[in-house]
């Protein structure tokens, strides 16, 4: 991707970051806020995914240990540990994963956030 591709996407992941705040500070639903700014609501949600999916490729990378051959994996953000064993689910590593995602951006905002414990992208 050349330098102008590269600085239009993250000009284009800002402007939506900026949206997606703009929404959830709005009071409003995203349906409602959607129709009053004239987005498509697939077009929000899309936008929505791939910022989420930014942060959550900028969490700590895991710690992989070994005890008495059961591997687990630890992630650590500020306080908070999650151990994730072979033998837990998808849908739990996903939850904790997004967790961490939301404590990571707290502990790098510094709680100037409106709404920390909601996906908060307010490019601190």
């Amino acid at each position: 991707m050349n330098e102008i591709a590269i600085v239009k996407k993250e000009i284009m992941e800002k402007e939506w970051a900026e949206k997606i705040q703009c929404c959830r500070e709005s009071g409003l639903t995203v349906s409602e806020w959607c129709r009053e700014n004239n987005i498509n609501l697939k077009t929000y949600y899309y936008h929505l995914r791939k910022i989420r999916k930014k942060l959550c490729e900028q969490i700590a990378v895991p710690v992989m240990t070994v005890e008495d051959t059961n591997p687990t994996v630890k992630l650590r953000i500020a306080d908070v540990t999650a151990e994730i064993t072979d033998s837990t689910s998808e849908q739990t590593f996903c939850c904790w994963k997004e967790e961490l995602v939301v404590l990571k951006h707290a502990e790098r905002c510094e709680g100037k956030c409106a709404d920390l414990f909601s996906y908060c992208y307010c490019l601190c």
